[in-house]
């Protein structure tokens, strides 16, 4: 969903803006000209700036249209994700307890609430990012006289910029989702302490890597919490892959 957004973002911008700057290309190219003309020139910046205004509003109302399609999407998201720590936690407690735990899950309502906020303020910031790196482009590019061409190119390679930091927030967030549930209802069924475990690959960081196999309390998180590719539970620091294991002894006690 996040990626179809940042697709829709890229149609709108460059829908309205590459044709506004072709069209005015000649005005454009007037400003590198020995003989050339300030009404030239601004006629193209008004021309230009006055489509990137319009894909403005476009994307305004293509948000406000597909409103409620992202929310039914992320609340799907986290009911996706919470089955699958649920039901993962209920066979593990049936594996040492010999019967079917009935996991409470009071959080839930307001961890989906939690989730949608965070995660539609983060789009609106990559759709604002991206509207404000265009103006930069087209702004200095008719400054200096830059070929309409080559600020396309430059509106384009924005467009990958874009989509990479809308794959990082997809995945950054979902881990968070998983590492935050995992805690909540663990700490609901009454685990105190869990086992820290890796995916055990190249991506893991050194000093997740030096964690793994280790017990932390669910009171105490590790690391360093003013950094945040490091402090935190298993799923909290950025991009972090890691999982909690429940010390289900903690039950026996």
């Amino acid at each position: 969903m996040l990626l179809a957004r940042v697709r829709k973002l890229r149609a709108i911008v460059e829908g309205e803006v590459l044709p506004a700057l072709q069209a005015e290309a000649p005005k454009v190219e007037e400003t590198t000209a020995p003989e050339r003309t300030d009404d030239a020139s601004s006629a193209a910046a008004r021309a230009v700036f006055s489509a990137l205004s319009r894909s403005k509003i476009r994307w305004a109302a293509e948000e406000k249209r597909t409103s409620g399609q992202l929310d039914l999407f992320l609340d799907d998201t986290v009911k996706s994700v919470d089955a699958v720590g649920k039901r993962g936690l209920a066979g593990q407690i049936k594996a040492v307890l010999g019967l079917d735990p009935l996991l409470r899950e009071p959080f839930l309502a307001t961890q989906m609430v939690l989730f949608r906020e965070t995660n539609v303020a983060l789009i609106k910031t990559i759709a604002q990012q991206h509207f404000s790196e265009i103006e930069g482009i087209v702004g200095r590019g008719l400054a200096a006289g830059t070929r309409p061409e080559t600020m396309a190119k430059d509106i384009e390679a924005r467009y990958e910029v874009s989509r990479s930091r809308a794959r990082l927030i997809a995945r950054d967030q979902v881990a968070k989702l998983h590492g935050q549930l995992d805690r909540l209802r663990q700490q609901e069924a009454g685990i105190t302490r869990y086992v820290w475990r890796t995916s055990k690959d190249e991506r893991v960081r050194s000093t997740h890597a030096e964690r793994d196999g280790q017990t932390y309390e669910w009171a105490d998180p590790p690391g360093n919490m003013d950094d945040p590719a490091d402090g935190g539970h298993p799923g909290t620091p950025i991009q972090c892959r890691c999982t909690a294991e429940p010390v289900l002894s903690d039950l026996l006690d």
